[in-house]
This record gives C-alpha cells, sequence and structure tokens, in this order.
C-alpha cells in the first residue's frame, strides 16, 4: 500500500509539472511597463512634444528634424490612422494582460528572459516592422492590426491583410521574441528548416496555449481543412521529389515563406496554404514529443536529423 502511495505521489507530481505548460505559471516579480506613446505623440503641444524627445531619445532619429516631427503630428493620414487605431484598440487594456501574460511565461521558460518595456506607434503601415523586439525594448505598430477589412489596407493582397487583426498581435510579439531565441545552423538541409520551424511553433504553442494551430498559422478554416485532409499527400511529395535533404534555397520559398499558396507546379496549387513546409515540421515535432520525454527546453537542444528518425512521424491518412 505505502510503494502504491509513493507511485501515486511521483505519478501526480509529472502530471502537475507537464500540466504548468499548458495552464498557469508563476506570476512575474515585477509589472512590465506600457507606453501609450502613439498617445502622447499625437496629443501633444510644442512643450510636450520636447520633453517627449528628451525621454525617449531613440524614437526620434536625429537625421529628422523637428520641424518633419512637427508635420508628422498634423498629418492628415497619420490622424486617421491613430483615430483608427483608438477605436480598435481603446485604452489597450486587454492587449496588456494578453501581452502580461505571455511575457510571464516566457520568464518561466526562458529564466533569462527580461520583461520588455512595451511602446505604442502609429507607423504609417509599416507592414515590414509591425513589431519590433531589440534590446528589452518592444515597440508595436497599431496600425498594422485593425481588422483584416479595414480600407487602409485595400491596397494589400488579401493573404496578408487578413491576419492584420488585434488579435494576432499576441502571435506577432511572441515570433518576433521566439526568432531570437532559437536560431537555425547555415546549410540547414529542407528537413532541418522544417524542424527549426516546427520547434518555433510548439513554443509558441506553449507561450500562447489559448490560441488553435490554425489560428497561430494564420490560415482560413478552408486552407487549414485542406491541410489536414492531404497531409499523407504533402508528405508523399516531399519523399518522392527527395525534398528532405535537399539544400536548395527554393524549397524555402515555396513551402516555408509568406505566400499566396504553396508551390507544388501543381494544378491544386491554389487550393493550398503557405508555409506548409513549417506546419509539416511542427507535425513532425508533435509525434517527437509523444514518442519521447522531452520538456520544451530539452527538445529544443534535440537536433534536426536526430529529432526526425527519433519521431516516428507518419502522417495522417
Amino acid at each position: 500500500m505505502k510503494n502504491h502511495l509513493i507511485l501515486f505521489s511521483f505519478l501526480f507530481l509529472y502530471l502537475s509539472c507537464k500540466q504548468v505548460e499548458k495552464t498557469e505559471v508563476p506570476p512575474l516579480k515585477t509589472t512590465p511597463e506600457f507606453i501609450d506613446f502613439h498617445q502622447q505623440f499625437y496629443n501633444s503641444n510644442t512643450t510636450e512634444f520636447t520633453k517627449l524627445k528628451k525621454k525617449y531619445p531613440y524614437l526620434f532619429p536625429t537625421a529628422t528634424t523637428d520641424s518633419i516631427w512637427q508635420k508628422k503630428r498634423k498629418n492628415t493620414e497619420d490622424l486617421i490612422l491613430f483615430k483608427k487605431s483608438d477605436s480598435v484598440f481603446g485604452n489597450f487594456k486587454k492587449e496588456q494582460k494578453q501581452l502580461t501574460e505571455l511575457f510571464k511565461r516566457l520568464h518561466y521558460y526562458f529564466p533569462k528572459f527580461d520583461t520588455p518595456k512595451t511602446f505604442t506607434l502609429i507607423t504609417n503601415l509599416d507592414y515590414e516592422h509591425a513589431v519590433t523586439y531589440k534590446d528589452s525594448l518592444l515597440f508595436l505598430s497599431l496600425d498594422m492590426y485593425l481588422g483584416e477589412n479595414s480600407e487602409v489596407y485595400q491596397s494589400f493582397p488579401k493573404y496578408i491583410s487578413r491576419n492584420y487583426t488585434k488579435k494576432r498581435l499576441p502571435i506577432d510579439v511572441a515570433t518576433q521574441i521566439t526568432d531570437q531565441l532559437l536560431t537555425l545552423q547555415r546549410g540547414s538541409n529542407f528537413l532541418e528548416k522544417m524542424v527549426y520551424h516546427g520547434k518555433k511553433m510548439h513554443v509558441l504553442k506553449t507561450l500562447l496555449p489559448h490560441y488553435s494551430e490554425r489560428e497561430l498559422m494564420g490560415y482560413t478554416t478552408n486552407k487549414y481543412d485542406w491541410l489536414i485532409a492531404n497531409e499523407s499527400l504533402i508528405w508523399a511529395y516531399f519523399i518522392e521529389n527527395e525534398s528532405l535533404f535537399s539544400v536548395d534555397h527554393k524549397l524555402d520559398r515555396r513551402f516555408n515563406q509568406q505566400a499566396p499558396f504553396s508551390k507544388f507546379y501543381l494544378d491544386i496549387d491554389r487550393k493550398t496554404p503557405d508555409r506548409i513546409g513549417i506546419w509539416m515540421g511542427w507535425q513532425i515535432v508533435k509525434s517527437y514529443l509523444r514518442h519521447s520525454n522531452k520538456n520544451m527546453l530539452e527538445l529544443l537542444h534535440v537536433d534536426g536529423e536526430s529529432l526526425f528518425q527519433d519521431s516516428k512521424y507518419k502522417p495522417q491518412k
């Protein structure tokens, strides 16, 4: 009876530790700092503007003169984006709560992670820098998250603008930070790149457990359903075309990068989602975790080919 109790205690402790990845983690020791810079900038008078420059010099490049900044504060297009952002985000409290939860989980799994000082900005639809993370500073371009049907995105391709929603913001933040936590060796083959991206997606899911796989990938329901239904055919294509151990960089552009669809060069292409290689890598990683006792941090140190061999991955029929 005593042995059974000991076994039960160990089992309970193990399950409790495993459950942490999905539920609660300890709170942060310090409160994250959120600066509504976009509000302060566009609502400032001349005196307040001068104080802003002194307080946040890294947001005012010296190459840009004060007269240009002053024009920007009153620019019609800027003010439209400013007002639209405020109408979508309001006081930003909901997002602050979401990001605090994200920082909490980041600090739990990566203890050296420093909670960044977060600034909200308006960047004139600078889609290449919707989220910027550097040196414990986080910059969020709110005008890039106004909703996929916002008229300000009319000139953007639909496959890109569909993810310009405020629900996507925590995902993009987690992605930018995760990109600096994981590295990919030069000269990696296609399989190693898939596994690398699969690891990143597993980290994102751990950091954002309330998001679905489809949401994390940024897929429409139709594209995601197609992917699930055709997993075995995708895998067969990679095998038959000897793609796995290829170092051809074109495979990245065809299967790992954002695009209207993936490029098999077949009639089915337009039905496919983009970044199929990333999703396949995620399936390999999930299969590996089902066949091993590795936790998330241990997973990150397993090389791609070894992980694949130990994953016993078989696509869903």
